[in-house]
């Protein structure tokens, strides 16, 4: 690189963040001392102050997760220009309060010369003199590609190339393994640590996914901004707080006071590194990496779709309407993409390439041009006479021992194992046998707040409850339905408190699930068409219905003992303020009901509680019903009212149910005798009496579960009665990710 001394001042380095460390290093160790102006395309070129996102909100009512995706956009918006697009002039008015509130800087600076490196993209407002420069040579030592049966023997493709090169003698921190899955990690990160390999994790975490980020957004969200803080001064110093306080810092108290929601928006964003060990191999994705000649790397999952992730005609501004401010069609931005990791690929010296066959289904190798020999083939795992493996083999045993005992299946490998691991072999008793006194009363004190589907998921079986919100060993990751649910609520919220909405705006303003991004075109068509259909349907209840005053998205905050305390939020409230009753609406995106004999299940509580937190909250105010509304298509039916009429009860005053529905046709089970009379047998209407019995069991039954966890009672006790029809297994097991632990529950290990 000692072109780079030649470099004058006023350059411009167009480069991605690893380059310019390299750069950066190279220079440190010339003793060199250059003032080089760099940049990375892929981030603004103007300067964006740092309360952008809290601008939007209070000033557009812009969601922090869209304000993100607008940022790219202003580099090339011309604010003295005028665009035939709706969408291109709303920036352009965002981007003129952004200037005109100091809120966004134009970057003026002149360079004398710009240099692209390593095939780095050009933005199109860089004009003049552009050289390409590279970093290192393209090489010609073949690469090694090895097509493997699946995930899992790739995963031992690359941990037996660790132990080759080991025994090569190369050194281990110069072993490097590239673009590996978070699947891959864990099963790596185990085999590594049973052959006693050290190695260094260097992806960085999402400071979000920590236990004391997550309670300290409840606390912000439910107590407040001082009760937050003291939270904070109260942690344990590590780097984790350190990294809250810095962001903390970062804003006034009153900006975040206002916007609570866009500061967890901002604490989402951060990122924690790991320590680097020096004598270790490293695991880091293939943006975070910097290339040093005499290393090894490993690179895995060369697959379409997953190496590069392709990037759809799917953003705010669709590839058409980009065209029209210069900036990289989705086609555009691809190529570039691909050219610039051909690029870094091609001057790897020693670089070993991987793919999984397949992946769910069969996989297409990469489109990455290699200009480079290439060394073809097919890799399959075989059980080794010696290993380095030394628990994975005692778990080896463990299941050939129980598929020979069981089922009579011999292994041939079974002999050896068992005259090596007989003696300390132990067999797991799934039982939970009790939790210290001062550590439950620590657990509580972090998690004391219980909702719906907390106290569902307790009554389906305590030991998941345990494990999920107690110790947090399962994070519930959204999918494509979180996010059609989070549009859809979204919608009914804004098109009740303003009457209008912006439907692309608020698309964007949710993270489709990017594993699945390629469905996003299907899923933005089918959602439009739904979505037009559902606000038809929930307008002309509203018109109809005498209960005139609505709220959307009521909070509950309903103290249970001295450890709980019930929280979440009631879709939508409407109220009949002549005559003082409310009715709860709950949205589902599936098809729900609720019968008046559900309140015998312990795991259907969600419309009860409602019912009974605002009745608590509000005395002044009368029960009249609870109710799901479907707000799904369905093909069969799509466009007859009947796939879109409410389910649940209303108690059975008949001049209540009149002023709910006088149409008596928005309601399943909503109809009267010919004499005008109300059915009796009808599971849609319950008396008062009833209605005053299921708030009075559902209060006993949340107290019950509160009492029974400060107890300490997390038995694995699932639900046997009840048997989902889909599965074959108890309701309690259908979702729970735990059947490893409590394999005696569950037919998968041949539990009973």
């Amino acid at each position: 690189m000692e072109f780079i001394k030649k470099i004058d001042g006023d350059s411009l380095l167009l480069t991605s963040n690893n380059d310019k460390l390299k750069i950066l290093d190279f220079l440190s160790k010339e003793a060199l001392f250059l003032k080089l102006n760099f940049f990375n395309p892929e981030q603004s070129f103007n300067k964006f102050d740092k309360t952008y996102a809290f601008f939007l909100k209070s000033h557009f009512r812009i969601e922090p997760n869209l304000s993100d995706r607008f940022k790219k956009y202003f580099d090339y918006i011309d604010i003295n220009k005028i665009y035939d697009n709706q969408k291109i002039e709303y920036l352009k008015t965002i981007k003129k309060a952004l200037l005109e509130n100091e809120i966004l800087s134009d970057n003026n600076q002149k360079y004398s010369m710009i240099y692209q490196v390593n095939e780095t993209y050009v933005p199109s407002y860089f004009t003049g003199k552009i050289e390409k420069i590279y970093l290192n040579e393209a090489t010609l030592e073949p690469c090694h590609i090895s097509v493997c049966k699946d995930q899992k023997s790739q995963v031992f493709y690359v941990f037996e190339k660790v132990i080759e090169f080991l025994e090569m003698g190369v050194p281990i921190n110069s072993i490097n393994i590239l673009n590996s899955s978070e699947e891959d990690d864990l099963q790596l990160t185990k085999l590594f640590k049973d052959a006693r390999i050290p190695y260094n994790l260097m992806k960085r975490n999402g400071l979000y996914e920590y236990a004391n980020v997550i309670e300290l957004e409840r606390i912000l969200l439910s107590q407040g901004f001082d009760q937050a803080q003291a939270y904070l001064e109260n942690l344990t110093d590590d780097e984790i707080k350190r990294n809250l306080i810095k962001v903390f810092n970062t804003f006034s108290s009153n900006l975040i006071k206002e916007n609570p929601e866009v500061f967890i928006h901002e604490i989402k964003k951060l990122r924690m590194g790991n320590r680097r060990s020096k004598e270790a191999l490293t695991i880091s994705a293939f943006d975070d990496f910097i290339y040093r000649e005499h290393e090894f790397y490993l690179l895995m999952n060369y697959y379409e779709d997953s190496f590069p992730r392709i990037h759809l005609d799917n953003d705010y501004l669709s590839d058409s309407e980009v065209q029209l401010i210069d900036y990289p069609t989705s086609t555009m931005y691809n190529n570039m993409l691909r050219n610039k990791i051909s690029c870094k690929l091609n001057q790897i010296i020693n670089l070993y390439i991987s793919y999984p066959k397949e992946i769910i289904e069969a996989t297409l190798p990469s489109r990455i041009t290699l200009n480079r020999p290439v060394i073809k083939s097919e890799y399959n795992y075989v059980i080794k006479d010696r290993t380095y493996l030394k628990d994975m083999a005692f778990l080896d045993y463990a299941k050939k021992r129980h598929d020979y005992l069981n089922f009579n299946l011999h292994a041939q490998d079974l002999k050896v194992l068992h005259n090596t691991f007989h003696q300390h072999y132990q067999q797991y008793i799934p039982y939970f046998s009790g939790i210290d006194k001062s550590d439950l009363e620590c657990l509580i004190k972090q998690n004391n707040t219980l909702s719906a589907y907390k106290m569902e998921t307790y009554n389906l079986c305590p030991f998941r409850y345990y494990l999920t919100y107690l110790l947090k060993f399962d994070s519930f990751k959204g999918n494509v339905f979180t996010y059609i649910g989070n549009v859809i609520h979204k919608m009914i919220e804004e098109k009740t408190k303003f009457g209008n909405y912006d439907l692309e705006k608020i698309m964007m303003e949710f993270s489709f699930p990017e594993e699945e991004i390629y469905k996003f075109p299907v899923f933005r068509e089918i959602m439009t068409e739904n979505i037009r259909i559902i606000e038809d349907v929930i307008t002309d209840f509203e018109n109809t219905t005498a209960f005139k005053k609505a709220l959307v998205e009521e909070k509950i905050n309903l103290p249970i003992d001295d450890n709980f305390k019930l929280t979440g939020r009631i879709d939508k409230v409407l109220i009949d303020e002549v005559y003082n009753y409310f009715l709860i609406i709950d949205y589902k995106y599936g098809d729900e009901n609720y019968n008046p004999s559900d309140s015998d299940k312990d795991y259907d509580l969600q419309l009860p509680l409602y019912l009974m937190a605002f009745n608590k909250q509000n005395r002044n105010l009368k029960p009249a019903g609870m109710l799901y509304q479907k707000t799904s298509l369905a093909k069969e039916v799509r466009g007859t009212e009947a796939s879109y009429k409410m389910k649940g009860v209303v108690i059975d005053l008949l001049s209540v149910i009149e002023r709910i529905d006088p149409t008596m046709e928005k309601i399943v089970g909503m109809k009267l005798n010919k004499d005008g009379s109300l059915p009796k047998n009808s599971r849609s209407f319950v008396s008062i009496e009833k209605m005053n019995d299921i708030l009075r069991e559902t209060e006993n039954r949340m107290k019950t579960v509160a009492k029974n966890i400060g107890l300490g009672d997390f038995t694995i006790k699932p639900i046997l009665y009840d048997i989902d029809q889909q599965t074959k297994e108890s309701v309690s097991c259908k979702y729970c990710n735990y059947f490893s632990i409590c394999y005696s529950k569950n037919k998968i290990l041949g539990g009973e």
